[in-house]
C-alpha cells in the first residue's frame, strides 16, 4: 500500500532551517520530493509548521496544497493499469509538483538518441548495435517508470537514472 507524508529533514543548512520533503513509501521502498519550502526544525510537529512560527498560516496552506496534489497524483496512479513501483509514485508526484515542466515540448531522451545514431553512422551494423541499447533503455523505462521515453530535463535525466 502506498503512503505519501510529508517530512522534515534533521539535516540543516547553515541558517538553521531545514527541507520540507514528501515522503513516498511503497512496498517497504521510500522515495523523496523536494517542496523547496524550508522551515526550523524546532517549529515543526507532526506534518505542519507550529502556530508560534510567524508564516505558519501560509506555509501549512502551502503544505497542504503539496499534499493534496500529492495524493491526487497517487490517486491517478492506482486508476491506471499495471504495476506501481515506488519509481512510478515519485516520477508522478514530480509531475504534478512541478507543472512548469513541459514534457509535450520537451524532446525525449531515446528520441534523441535514435535521431543521432541515424544520422551518424552510415554502416548499418554499427546502427544496429546501437539501437539495440536504445530498445534496452526503452525496456527498462517501461518496466521501472511505466513510460516509453523521458524528457530531456535535468529533473528527469538524472545520475541515479543513468546508474
Amino acid at each position: 500500500m502506498a503512503t505519501v507524508s510529508l517530512q522534515c529533514r534533521n539535516r540543516t543548512d547553515r541558517n538553521g532551517r531545514a527541507a520540507v520533503r514528501v515522503r513516498i513509501e511503497h512496498n517497504s521502498t521510500q522515495k523523496f520530493v523536494s517542496t523547496d519550502i524550508k522551515v526550523n526544525p524546532s517549529k515543526w510537529s507532526g506534518d505542519k509548521v507550529t502556530r508560534s512560527h510567524r508564516k505558519a498560516d501560509k506555509i501549512n496552506a502551502a503544505l497542504r496544497r503539496i499534499e493534496s496534489q500529492a495524493q491526487d497524483a497517487l490517486t491517478t496512479l492506482r486508476a491506471r493499469p499495471g504495476r506501481i513501483t515506488a519509481w512510478k509514485l515519485r516520477n508522478a508526484v514530480e509531475d504534478a509538483l512541478s507543472p512548469d515542466d513541459d514534457p509535450a515540448g520537451t524532446e525525449g531522451l531515446l528520441d534523441y538518441a535514435t535521431e543521432r545514431i541515424q544520422a551518424e553512422y552510415d554502416n548499418a551494423g554499427t546502427r544496429r548495435s546501437h539501437m539495440s541499447a536504445v530498445v534496452k533503455w526503452r525496456e527498462f523505462l517501461r518496466e521501472t517508470r511505466g513510460v516509453e521515453d523521458i524528457p530531456i530535463t535535468p529533473s528527469r535525466v538524472t545520475p541515479s537514472l543513468l546508474e
